[in-house]
């Protein structure tokens, strides 16, 4: 019953779900309040063409993606742009942002 207390008094026992229950227990260890924070703005990367290649280059994706990228696309193809050393498939980027 602790856990109900902290709920809007709109919400009562019957009508909270034990996900509910769960996500605000959840949220109040991780952030310390029962309402987790907003997510972040969808990452939105350009998308480069060399002749028919769609590429993006991944210095494009924030910092802290990068390294995740790296090894979520090790072994994967990658496009032979001459000029351009960190292109990556636009398709492998949209895979990865989901």
């Amino acid at each position: 019953m602790s856990e109900c207390a902290s709920l809007t008094p709109t919400n009562t026992p019957a009508s909270i779900s034990l996900w509910s229950v769960m996500q605000r227990r959840l949220a109040y260890e991780a952030w310390g309040t029962t309402e987790a924070p907003p997510l972040p703005a969808p990452v939105s990367i350009p998308v480069y063409r060399h002749g028919a290649i769609r590429y993006c280059r991944a210095r494009d994706l924030p910092y802290a993606a990068r390294s995740v990228f790296a090894q979520w696309a090790f072994g994967r193809e990658r496009p032979d742009i001459a000029e351009v050393e960190d292109a990556v498939h636009a398709r492998d980027i949209s895979a990865f942002l989901g």
